[in-house]
């Protein structure tokens, strides 16, 4: 596992903090920001190790179709099965945005920190999960639908 020690250095040095001369204290900004998402999204990553040894599943079961007939029906794979290998791919998509832009704003230019598009936390993005969640039903909610009979 590779270190994260210089990100935990720079932000709790201090170093980074920006100045507000509307409050006259100083604060986190979006260098900040940057590299304690870059942390997390690490740390998420390095949690996956069992993800990996899945994706080397997968990609020898894949292997397993790679000499199969342009004529045979399409492979069906389930999309649970293909969510940790996504999830996987948007953290590293994720953490190399991160790395550039704080790389780039180290170097002066902080432009691409304010326009970073990363990619959502979860698979149910654009406030998919928010919603299902606004939709799911509480036990007393069923319990009381159960009671009513309909």
């Amino acid at each position: 596992m590779q270190s994260t020690l210089f990100i935990d250095e720079a932000l709790s040095s201090g170093l980074l903090l920006e100045f507000n001369p509307t409050s006259r204290e100083l604060e986190a900004g979006a260098l900040v920001g940057a590299l304690s998402k870059l942390m997390k999204w690490i740390g998420r990553l390095k949690g996956m190790q069992s993800v990996n040894q899945f994706i080397e599943h997968v990609l020898r079961t894949f292997d397993q179709y790679k000499n199969i007939a342009e004529d045979e029906p399409p492979i069906r794979i389930r999309n649970d099965d293909l969510l940790p290998v996504m999830a996987i791919h948007d953290l590293q998509q994720d953490i190399i945005m991160l790395s550039a832009a704080i790389c780039r704003a180290l170097g002066g230019d902080t432009a691409l920190l304010g326009n970073l598009r990363l990619n959502p936390e979860t698979p149910l993005g654009g406030g998919e999960a928010e919603r299902i969640e606004a939709h799911t039903a509480t036990a007393d909610e069923i319990a009381e639908w159960f009671a009513r009979g309909d």
